[in-house]
């Protein structure tokens, strides 16, 4: 038992920062209240299952899927503003 607490007692700042940073972020403080726990007891599992997920490449092919197709998107919409930009200038320099 004294390991335990001493293990709480060396995270315990880690736990209090990360308490700070989500105290106004509703999705983790509600269900933390609900069950009588901070929300660093819910936010720290999930970064390790996506780091470990990440590390094993169980997301890897999430994120190709998901950064092959907002990055084109992303590309396609800042072409056409720069294209729509071109043509706007162009068609007020026409009109001097």
């Amino acid at each position: 038992m004294q390991v335990l607490e001493s293990v709480k007692q060396f995270f315990n700042p880690l736990f209090d920062t990360v308490d700070e940073h989500f105290r106004d972020f509703d999705p983790v403080v509600r269900p933390a209240n609900a069950c009588n726990l901070r929300p660093a007891y819910i936010i720290i599992p999930f970064f390790l299952m996506a780091v470990i997920a990440l590390g094993t490449g169980v997301f890897s092919h999430l994120f190709v899927a998901i950064f092959g197709m907002i990055y084109p998107s992303y590309m396609t919409f800042k072409v056409a503003f720069v294209l729509t930009q071109a043509l706007t200038l162009s068609d007020s320099q026409l009109c001097k």
